[in-house]
């Protein structure tokens, strides 16, 4: 017991400082002269440190460089957005110290100009504030006559993001800002050598009105360390919805992204792909547009921005449509549909010339992003009376002319595929490269539709299930755990409704052969199996997230591992509760523990699987972190974004009477190792470091191992935590997290199979675990030989 609680702290010990957040009055006790502890912020503030009695004292950023000092007991520092400051105190033998931090909230404004102030080593920086009386370009400029000190001026923006800056060496900086009327704009004067004293005047003046983007109308730009984001305006003379369509080249590591405010709506589109598109409805007033740099480093970024009005609308008796397109001049098209039903869209290339095909069955970004290697482009989806959707083709190399065509389906002529049958089938590509099947079900349950194809560099399927009001796609990309072609789609199936599957073709070879399956999970009561020592389970895997947020494989992750449980006779369906995609909301998630917890007794077990996103957040109350942070699991929140289960919250849900075994497969989630380790017997096993994002698919291929026998190092035919720990670490040491390349030796510096340095954010994982009963004792009894593949994709959580 001993050694299993000793293999506990080593795996979550934090760090010792003493870590407090803004607006705090504390004692803190001093030895050997000195003391310290850490301060805390998520916003952008200035806080003043005051100590009683009034030692001196140094604050030091995360790099371990002075960033402000005082002789007196007091002194005012400006705090970085997710910043750490260490402050140690000195001049004092031994007592304790009473520290004061005070947030400042009151701001000099940049109106009456110029203002002048000091800066030394006991007030470092000063934030003013700049409230835009109109729409413009406004400079920014700081001077100073004194010699030394390096004053440098950054301007952020209310949200704390950062625009840009003047930084030299000197004491005379100039910057300038696109600013909306009425935006706030905070400007930061702050000193780089704190032994000086620098006295400073800052002025700012409108030089320019902003750029306008005018219908029909293209602009460029250019963006990278400097200025990270360009803002601009649309003259108020929309009648008709108008298409934003940003173009970018540059760094393949650079992205950018589109952020449109009109109407007091606010639209974003922020993929990864060089185009950003976004479909704002007819406006009265004027519209605000702003291109923001991602992830830019050193890089520069050259765009084209363009405003389309949709003034093609053609009703759905018209089935047909041709159009020459150029690949950078976008064209628009309105479909409005005449009954409820089901409608086909497509997109052909005449030249053969591959074309991607994007629908719009809404404003904001599309819900529909069409994008194979091939020449054909179609996809149907169900849609409401005098629906109206918009589809805009996209080409990439040389124009092309562009067959569009659409209409209703038949259900009744489409192939059916009941419940539980397999059938086999082909697709070829270029121009056969896509095939439906109807389905329907007999009872409400979640529905499972899986294909398995060949996966080759040329041979591809992928899966596109719609149904009324939803439809979802699975695209798995090729990689150590992931044959590609093996894709899987769940959702709530209810008796009555018929839904459409398509089986479709990503590459340009040979013809792929499938293989199209439908199962479905009843979602019914869990009966419970009451045998002394039962084994219950809550199984939860979120993929269909929505917006832009969804992920690809994490619903099928979760379906893997409960139908290795369960095929297996380590758990039993009716102590089972599976939740995957819309009903795994968070209230689902925590009536299903409440259920558990009535249903089980004292002695019972149970097994807790994620896999979705994880988040951190700066927790509103209880005790404050030594990181800062809360860790959550996100459930499925279409309408309330505070919907996240965070760490200690989902410690007091899962009951202290029951042996828990915790699985996470999210971001963020080794900071749930602590606080679910505080209590109970419980093995928490998670697929990332608290404070690291993981891409999708890390964990649960090693843990579906894990249940298959490569952990039992004994061979016993159990699994001890232990054993699961041991081989989990291992394994995650040693794979590439961004293809998921395993290495049998040292990992080398760049990846062998994807080329990624393998350092710092793209280092192999090394995941909190944890463990605090006795790490030796037999947990699950293995039934099943090692074998096969795991099949998974990758994306972000």
């Amino acid at each position: 017991m001993i050694s299993a609680l000793f293999f506990f702290l080593l795996m979550t010990a934090k760090s010792p400082e003493f870590v407090v957040s803004a607006d705090t009055i504390f004692s803190l006790p001093v030895s050997g002269g000195r003391a310290s502890f850490r301060l805390f912020e998520d916003r952008y503030i200035d806080i003043e440190v005051s100590v009683s009695p009034p030692v001196p004292f140094v604050i030091y950023g995360e790099d371990g460089n002075i960033l402000s000092k005082s002789e007196r007991g007091r002194a005012l520092l400006n705090t970085f957005f997710n910043y750490w400051f260490s402050v140690k105190f000195s001049g004092i033998s031994s007592s304790s110290l009473s520290i004061r931090l005070n947030t400042m909230s009151e701001y000099r404004n940049l109106s009456a100009l110029p203002l002048t102030g000091t800066l030394n080593s006991e007030r470092p920086s000063e934030v003013f504030l700049f409230s835009a009386p109109a729409s413009g370009v406004y400079e920014f400029s700081l001077s100073s006559s004194d010699r030394g000190g390096d004053i440098d001026l950054k301007l952020y923006t209310g949200n704390d993001e950062y625009l840009t800056g003047g930084l030299t060496d000197g004491n005379n900086e100039r910057a300038r800002a696109e600013i909306f009327s009425g935006e706030t704009i905070r400007a930061i004067v702050y000193l780089n050598d704190i032994s000086k004293t620098v006295n400073f005047s800052l002025n700012t003046s409108k030089k320019s009105s902003l750029r306008e983007l005018t219908l029909g109308t293209t602009l460029s730009g250019t963006l990278g360390e400097s200025v990270t984001q360009n803002s601009l305006m649309i003259p108020s003379v929309g009648s008709n919805p108008v298409l934003l369509y940003l173009n970018s080249s540059g760094n393949d590591d650079a992205d950018l992204d589109l952020y449109v405010e009109t109407g007091g709506e606010m639209y974003k589109s922020v993929g990864y792909t060089s185009r950003e598109t976004i479909l704002i409805p007819p406006y009265s007033s004027q519209t605000r547009v702003t291109v923001k740099g991602f992830s830019l480093g050193e890089a520069s970024v050259r765009y084209s921005l363009t405003a389309q009005e949709v003034t093609s609308f053609i009703p759905h008796l018209s089935p047909r449509i041709l159009k020459k397109i150029e690949p950078d001049k976008p064209f628009i098209l309105g479909v409005t549909t005449g009954n409820e039903g089901y409608y086909y869209f497509q997109a052909l290339s005449s030249e053969k010339r591959d074309v991607d095909l994007i629908v719009f069955d809404g404003y904001g970004t599309a819900g529909i992003k069409l994008n194979t290697l091939n020449p054909l482009e179609m996809v149907s989806i169900w849609l409401g009376r005098r629906d109206t959707v918009y589809l805009l083709p996209l080409l990439y190399d040389n124009p092309s002319e562009i067959e569009l065509s659409f209409g209703a389906v038949d259900i009744d002529t489409v192939e059916k595929l009941s419940l539980g049958d397999h059938r086999t089938g082909t697709v070829r590509p270029p121009f056969q490269g896509v095939k439906f099947y109807s389905l329907s079900f007999p009872v409400r349950g979640t529905a499972v539709v899986r294909v398995r194809g060949e996966s080759t560099r040329d041979r591809d399927v992928d899966l596109f299930v719609s149904g009324k009001d939803f439809y979802r796609r699975s695209e798995g990309s090729e990689n150590p755990t992931d044959m590609a072609s093996d894709e899987t789609i769940l959702f709530e199936a209810f008796p009555g409704y018929n839904y459409l599957a398509q089986v479709y073709a990503y590459g340009r070879g040979d013809r792929c052969r499938y293989d199209i399956s439908t199962e479905l999970i009843d979602n019914s009561e869990i009966t419970g199996n009451r045998s002394p020592g039962t084994l219950w389970a809550l199984i939860i895997g979120i993929s269909g997230y929505p917006g832009e947020s969804s992920l690809n494989r994490a619903s099928q992750d979760a379906l893997e591992f409960y139908e290795l449980l369960v095929n297996s006779g380590i758990i039993e369906p009716e102590n089972t509760v599976f939740l995957a995609d819309e009903n795994a909301t968070r209230q689902n998630i925590l009536e299903s523990l409440k259920k558990i917890t009535h249903a089980a007794s004292s002695g019972d077990k149970f097994i807790f699987f994620f896999s979705g996103h994880g988040d951190r957040k700066r927790y509103a109350g209880g005790i404050l972190e030594p990181d800062g942070y809360d860790e959550s699991i996100c459930p499925y929140s279409p309408n309330d974004e505070d919907g996240d289960i965070f760490d200690d919250e989902l410690n007091s849900a899962i009951p202290i009477f029951l042996e828990s075994y915790i699985f996470l497969d999210a971001c963020h989630s080794g900071g749930f190792v602590a606080d679910l380790t505080s209590q109970g017997r419980r093995l928490i096993i998670t697929a990332s470091e608290e404070d690291r994002e993981v891409g999708e698919r890390v964990l649960t291929p090693l843990l579906l191992r894990t249940f298959k026998g490569e952990a039992d190092i004994d061979r016993d035919g159990w699994l001890n935590a232990t054993e699961i720990i041991s081989f989990i670490r291992e394994k995650s040491r040693k794979t590439c997290p961004e293809c998921l390349h395993e290495y049998s030796g040292n990992v080398p510096r760049d990846c062998v199979n994807c080329g990624v340095r393998l350092t710092g954010e793209n280092r192999p994982m090394d995941p909190e675990l944890g463990v605090n009963f006795d790490a030796s004792l037999r947990l699950f009894e293995l039934k099943i030989p090692t074998s096969g593949v795991i099949e998974g994709g990758k994306d972000k959580r």
